[in-house]
């Protein structure tokens, strides 16, 4: 089905996790669409939310088409956010982007619980587990992925956009927890005079 291009809305957290919509990043894509045409429909909510394909509708935008191939899904109230990481399961991802995707799913299951376990006498509607266990298994990586991704996160999140590129996790991990120890250690000796 054609929809109006106008008529679609990128919903916020979509450009709040994968945020690769410059002029760079669409130039290409857009090229390709200009010889090809649409390959793959995108996927959007009854609403008009765009759920897989928010690069597509933004080349389709810079090529000035009025409108582009469209399949709606039913997606159930609370879940779009799921819908839209699950869609984007097969795109390659930077380290910032997985550490939005590991958040966003993070507070998704941890709806009602503490600690990653349920609270007593919480209504969960997710299934049951640790919340780790159903973020890594969502987004198909380790238990060790997501939590060293998340400490070197927590620690130097400024190390993030060399991850995969420049350094792989668990190098920049032993890092990481090496220079952790050291200030721990550094610090106490000041301490212990």
């Amino acid at each position: 089905m054609k929809k109006l291009i106008s008529s679609l809305r990128i919903p916020a957290h979509h450009k709040r996790i994968y945020n690769d919509y410059g002029d760079e990043d669409i130039a290409s894509l857009a090229e390709h669409m200009d010889k090809l045409g649409q390959i793959t429909p995108i996927v959007i909510s009854k609403n008009n939310a765009v759920i897989s394909g928010a690069r597509r509708v933004a080349a389709a935008r810079s090529l000035g088409w009025k409108s582009i191939d469209a399949v709606i899904r039913e997606i159930p109230k609370g879940q779009e956010l799921y819908f839209i990481i699950s869609a984007n399961k097969q795109r390659s991802k930077t380290a910032p982007q997985i550490c939005e995707e590991i958040d966003a799913l993070w507070k998704y299951y941890s709806a009602g619980k503490t600690n990653g376990r349920p609270r007593k006498g919480a209504k969960l509607d997710h299934p049951k587990g640790k919340t780790r266990d159903l973020v890594a298994a969502d987004l198909g990586v380790s238990n060790r992925f997501i939590q060293q991704i998340r400490y070197i996160k927590s620690k130097r999140a400024d190390l993030l956009p060399y991850l995969f590129r420049h350094i792989t996790l668990t190098a920049c991990y032993a890092q990481v927890k090496l220079f952790e120890n050291q200030k721990e250690v550094l610090k106490n000796k000041k301490k212990n005079g």
